[in-house]
């Protein structure tokens, strides 16, 4: 059974490695969006209408392999509740209490005083800078629960009880094939293998940047070394064997 992100912790500790980044939303009814992935591998997103005091939270629970799930908050109170993979009502504001110290550093004062009210947490004051001693190491390593997922937490790449989403699966495969698809009609095309590597390697790029700045999630580090190697093979082929 899973337990508490505050329990056998000190009461800054989960709570100030949480670091929320801001996007416009592109769900209809919400006005700008939250995200960011917790030191435990859970993915955390807020789209919020304050105008309405309307909020939904989306989570991917790290512990169950991806699987998402979200919760929708009307003038305070709980509105819906579901497992997006099998749009059944869930229990979801359970999972959002255990992850509290995470939600009470929302970095929208209003959105978290009002997530807050309606979960029955305690506000809490945004965490503070890390001190200036902080070792080296520790700095580094805080980016890199923060920034990166870890491999069992990866949608795609993780099982819980059978169960993949199968919606992450399938997004990844589509750039995988287009990518492809998009270097093989450039080579067939102009003949030329360094035209082909070039499109490579900035279609690895290019999908790492919409990853990140239209679908609101970290980039998948594999995907585009695939393509930016791949473009650098073709390239070195063309230059110095053709």
């Amino acid at each position: 059974m899973r337990k508490s992100l505050s329990q056998g912790k000190k009461p800054d500790g989960e709570g100030k490695k949480v670091s929320w980044k801001r996007r416009p939303s592109e769900i209809r009814g919400y006005q700008a969006a939250l995200y960011t992935t917790t030191d435990g591998g859970d993915y955390l997103r807020v789209d919020y209408n304050l105008k309405d005091r309307k909020i939904r939270i989306y989570i991917e629970d790290a512990e169950e392999g991806g699987n998402p799930y979200y919760a929708v908050f009307t003038g305070g109170r709980v509105s819906a509740q579901r497992n997006v993979t099998t749009g059944r009502a869930h229990q979801v504001v359970e999972k959002l209490k255990l992850r509290a110290d995470a939600i009470r550093t929302i970095s929208n004062k209003e959105v978290r005083k009002i997530v807050t009210g309606a979960l029955k947490l305690d506000d809490a004051p945004l965490p503070e800078k890390p001190a200036q001693d902080e070792s080296r190491k520790e700095a580094l390593d805080r980016t890199r629960k923060r920034y990166f997922r870890p491999v069992e937490a990866r949608p795609w790449a993780s099982v819980s009880g059978g169960a993949i989403t199968a919606r992450s699966f399938f997004r990844g495969l589509l750039d995988y094939t287009v990518g492809i698809l998009l270097v093989v009609a450039i080579l067939l095309y102009f003949r030329d293998f360094i035209a082909a590597g070039v499109t490579a390697a900035f279609f690895g790029i290019f999908i790492g940047i919409i990853e990140l700045f239209l679908r609101g999630r970290d980039p998948s580090i594999i995907k585009m070394l695939f393509f930016v190697c791949a473009g650098a093979a073709l390239y070195v082929y063309g230059y110095y064997f053709l």
